[in-house]
């Protein structure tokens, strides 16, 4: 299943070195990359910031945090994910903690899928991917997109 994720990525997909003050600001940006591939509608991002201030998608993948901010499929044009890597951490909410536990994500996995279907295998291929730190250790570590896209490639 992996595969799957990796065939959902591509160099123009992953940004490296952004910036972001928030939560909000940081999925922007990276629903930005995807609106620019023409994976999603513009106000694909306004979904995903209203879905992740009822449902956040902080995890705990110590010592590397992350983030997974999706939506429903209405502004989705096409399944695919959208990688951001922070010069600083972002603050977001934990999933499924008390809501005031939050996590400083380093990177940030937006999904946009179409087929409402795929959603559980798709996150569920992800979680799995996440919780290598050794992978998330080397994503931080890559000075470009096509060397991130290459430590997901690798991945077991």
């Amino acid at each position: 299943m992996q595969c799957y994720i990796s065939d959902l990525i591509n160099e123009q997909q992953i940004a490296l070195g952004l910036n972001a003050k928030s939560d909000k600001e940081a999925i922007q940006k990276v629903c930005g990359i995807l609106v620019r591939t023409g994976d999603v509608e513009e106000e694909y991002w306004e979904d995903v910031y209203q879905r992740e201030k009822k449902f956040p998608t902080g995890l705990p993948t110590m010592p590397i945090f992350i983030a997974m901010p999706h939506a429903d499929p209405d502004h989705v044009l096409r399944t695919a994910i959208a990688i951001g890597v922070f010069k600083k951490p972002v603050e977001f909410h934990q999933m499924g903690a008390d809501p005031a536990k939050t996590v400083q994500a380093s990177i940030v996995f937006l999904l946009a899928i179409k087929e409402v279907e795929k959603q559980v295998n798709l996150i569920r291929s992800l979680m799995v991917l996440v919780q290598n730190q050794n992978l998330l250790r080397k994503i931080i570590a890559s000075q470009t997109p096509a060397e991130v896209l290459e430590v997901i490639k690798q991945s077991p």
